[in-house]
């Protein structure tokens, strides 16, 4: 079902960004903004650019897929507080005197994958949507705000998932 969102989303931009402005001139994604000042532009760069953005997330959601249940407790049960603390704690980084300092590498490697991979495709709604609202001052205040809300739901929505997905009984 992941899949599917994410391939939808960069469909709804492509679709939307055809029917608000079918010869680019207002395309305003930053990957199709980049190509066109290094003299690339039109329709084949925008959809390479799609392309690689949708073979990127599906590759780093799948990487997220396989990788997420190595820091499940291998009990069932725990409440969520408790669950962060295990899923944090699991391979952290320590200090001399023990204390936990940081997550484990491969811990911030998953939830940077799903960050990215989510991230990309609320994006790519994100801009569908600015194509079709075509209102400056409200797609000015959108533009402002998506970049922190876009981090934000992809953090909620990472640890909801993942607790969702163990109490489901996906420990390891």
């Amino acid at each position: 079902m992941g899949l599917l969102l994410i391939v939808f989303a960069h469909a709804c931009d492509i679709l939307s960004t055809y029917l608000r402005t079918p010869d680019l001139s207002r395309e305003v994604g930053p990957g199709y903004l980049l190509l066109v000042s290094r003299g690339l532009g039109g329709w084949g760069a925008l959809l390479g650019i799609k392309l690689f953005g949708v073979l990127l997330s599906v590759s780093l959601f799948i990487y997220y897929m396989r990788n997420r249940r190595y820091f499940y407790p291998p009990d069932e049960g725990m409440i969520f507080h408790d669950f962060l603390h295990y899923t944090h704690g699991k391979e952290a980084l320590r200090g001399r005197d023990g204390r936990w300092l940081a997550p484990s590498p491969k811990l911030l490697a998953v939830w940077m994958a799903f960050t990215v991979a989510i991230g990309t495709a609320a994006y790519a709604y994100f801009l569908a949507w600015h194509n079709i609202m075509a209102t400056p001052l409200l797609a000015r205040m959108a533009d402002s705000l998506a970049p922190a809300a876009i981090f934000m739901v992809s953090a909620v929505v990472f640890w909801q998932t993942l607790y969702h997905d163990y109490r489901r009984g996906g420990v390891r």
